[in-house]
């Protein structure tokens, strides 16, 4: 995490990039990340080094008192949407706020793991 200052810099993607380079030099052969939904700059990020969504995790974050949902990425393995527990119209909600952070390519799976 980084303070607005720093934002759009190439710190994040850098930082990452040295992460995945040192678990790949120690065998690390599964990597995941997680981002809160809506935040798209981080999804370019991990998209960057090569993480692939997984699943949409409802819920999976708490920011004072706040209860956000969170995007699972994985790299360094074959993956797909996986299923996740959500209210009926839960999903729908996620595939809208895909679209509107730019990120409609993934709005289909999230219907799907719905």
């Amino acid at each position: 995490m980084f303070f607005q200052p720093f934002w759009s810099k190439g710190y994040a993607a850098d930082a990452v990039s040295a992460l995945v380079a040192h678990l790949t030099e120690h065998s690390v052969v599964e990597q995941r990340a997680y981002v809160t939904l809506g935040n798209g700059a981080s999804v370019r990020v991990a998209e960057t080094s090569r993480f692939v969504l997984t699943r949409i995790i409802p819920g999976g974050d708490a920011f004072r008192g706040v209860t956000y949902d969170d995007m699972e990425f994985a790299r360094g393995r074959k993956t797909r949407l996986g299923p996740a527990r959500r209210s009926s119209g839960q999903h729908s909600r996620e595939s809208d706020v895909l679209r509107r952070i730019g990120l409609g390519r993934y709005a289909p799976l999230a219907a799907e793991a719905g």
